[in-house]
């Protein structure tokens, strides 16, 4: 616990610094998330990364690339509304992910198991994006609009805001896989995932982002 605490510094975010060792890790984490779990079982937990695995079905590109090319137009926000530190964190953790989840295609899926995969990728992309946001920066997507709503409401929990915004992704992904299963599923693995961004990013206290 004392290893965490001193991992997860917040005084890194609070003065604008970009730990580009933990982003690293962390967008990597994320990456195999998208790329090794979710993707190959259709799950699509809102978010960019979600929008992915739905547009990867009818495009010839990977779910890494389209996550890639659905943030482009979020980058100008970030660095109209955060500053070019944040813009280049931001930047660094989108491609280091996009390019983990292309590359996890090499590989085996983790499991084809639709409930473990749901499990185990709502904790590793939940892991990767506290991760990512106490670094310094963020994975692009709802993240950003996250942290715009945090700004104004800081009294909200970072995992009640993404479940809010990316539920509609959850549902529409029922439509597109055509199985109201991938729509529950998840849904379920946007429930994990904010579970476990809220205690990366605060443990017992839920309502202040440090």
């Amino acid at each position: 616990m004392i290893l965490l605490n001193k991992l997860f510094s917040a005084e890194r975010s609070v003065k604008g610094r970009v730990d580009y060792p933990l982003l690293l890790l962390g967008a990597v984490i994320y990456g195999v998330s998208v790329g090794l779990v979710l993707s190959p079982n259709e799950i699509a937990p809102g978010g960019a990364s979600g929008l992915a695995v739905m547009l990867s079905r009818f495009l010839p590109l990977g779910v890494g690339s389209l996550t890639m090319a659905i943030n482009l137009p979020l980058l100008a926000v970030s660095l109209y509304v955060f500053g070019w530190r944040f813009l280049v964190g931001t930047v660094v953790a989108i491609a280091v992910s996009g390019l983990t989840a292309d590359m996890c295609t090499l590989f085996t899926p983790l499991t084809n198991d639709i409930f473990l995969s749901a499990i185990a990728g709502g904790i590793l992309l939940g892991a990767g994006c506290g991760i990512v946001f106490r670094s310094g920066g963020t994975t692009g997507g709802t993240d950003i609009a996250a942290k715009l709503i945090k700004r104004k409401k800081p009294y909200m929990a970072a995992g009640q805001i993404f479940m809010l915004a990316d539920g509609v992704i959850c549902v529409l992904s029922g439509f597109v896989f055509g199985s109201i299963d991938n729509a529950l599923y998840s849904f379920f693995t946007l429930w994990v995932f904010s579970k476990t961004l809220d205690m990366m990013l605060y443990g017992g206290d839920r309502g202040s982002l440090r």
